[in-house]
């Protein structure tokens, strides 16, 4: 089973399309990667499910906070 995420945008109220990822640490990574980090505290990362890969089926689970966007470092750009 590989759980199921989605991106909250509070400004937008609006979810993402559902993404999967290997675990919260994957999830968290292509989170940072897909946000607007300018306006990075508008955003939050949940785990709402579970995909069965060999029987195909996907399971609700309670909507769980992994990561908000307020508390991502800042990335130092580098020349």
């Amino acid at each position: 089973m590989k759980p199921i995420f989605t991106i909250l945008d509070t400004v937008a109220d609006f979810y993402s399309p559902l993404f999967q990822a290997e675990n919260n640490d994957h999830a968290i990574r292509m989170f940072e990667s897909s946000i607007d980090l300018d306006h990075k505290a508008d955003f939050s990362l949940w785990r709402i499910g579970q995909y069965d890969q060999d029987k195909g089926n996907l399971s609700s689970v309670e909507h769980t906070l992994v990561a908000h966007g307020k508390n991502l470092k800042s990335k130092e750009k580098t020349q």
